[in-house]
């Protein structure tokens, strides 16, 4: 029988599809436990957003939202940084490897399988600080040498608009080592990180943080209104074309 869809989070654990990634870059990484442990957790608090969201608007959620696609595609949204040191837009170099190597991966296994790549790769391309990392003047070489490689990507693409890429970032920013907080502490927490602790000061990261932290912030409470079943549904139903 012919299995078509996305990959399970159990079945792509099982296959060990991020430790065969870093297997190939072994020296990229400085903890390659952490990052599978937030990579995975990142997923687990995903099925928690849509168990609320289901429970709380059922009509809204229960039929529009793919589970496994979410889940997956919150278990690689890291899978970037073990590609290549520089972890410098490494959200915008994940999605185009699932683009180009998903398939190969089996993270996809319909027949057809570019639509269900590209929805995967744009559900993690915007997560965190991208957006403003892209648009500064200081990172502009970087920038054009990451196009030289890829080609140019439309800075719209890095604003997460979509449920799934909004419930992305929020997961990501809810785990940390294994233990948990709210993304609003965990922006908090890398904002003094990035501009206190002299082994992980850099000020054009924390000048991205600073300047995408109000943004982020709101967007974290639009998904916290909704998990706590607090959103009218009236305002689900006019973004429900996000989905």
């Amino acid at each position: 029988m012919t299995i078509v869809g996305i990959i399970s989070l159990e079945e792509a654990k099982k296959q060990k599809i991020l430790e065969g990634i870093i297997a190939t870059h072994p020296d990229t990484l400085k903890d390659s436990k952490g990052f599978l442990t937030h990579s995975y957790d990142s997923a687990i608090i995903i099925r928690d957003i849509l168990d609320r969201a289901i429970y709380y608007y059922p009509d809204e959620f229960q039929f529009r939202i793919d589970r496994k696609e979410i889940e997956i595609a919150a278990y690689l949204h890291d899978i970037g940084r073990p590609l290549q040191k520089d972890q410098l837009f490494h959200e915008l170099r994940g999605a185009e490897y699932i683009e180009k190597e998903g398939g190969r991966l089996g993270i996809a296994l319909a027949k057809k399988q570019d639509k269900q790549l590209y929805r995967i790769a744009e559900t993690i391309r915007s997560h965190f600080v991208v957006y403003e990392q892209f648009g500064m003047p200081e990172l502009e070489d970087k920038k054009k040498e990451f196009e030289k490689e890829f080609g140019n990507i439309d800075p719209n693409l890095l604003l997460p608009i979509t449920w799934n890429q909004q419930f992305i970032v929020y997961a990501e920013l809810s785990n940390v080592k294994g233990g948990r907080m709210t993304p609003q502490e965990r922006m908090e927490e890398l904002e003094y990180r990035y501009s206190k602790n002299l082994k992980y000061k850099d000020e054009l990261f924390l000048k991205a943080i600073r300047k995408g932290k109000e943004r982020i912030f709101r967007l974290c409470n639009t998904v916290d209104e909704l998990i706590q079943g607090k959103m009218d549904v009236e305002k689900i139903k006019r973004y429900g074309f996000l989905m």
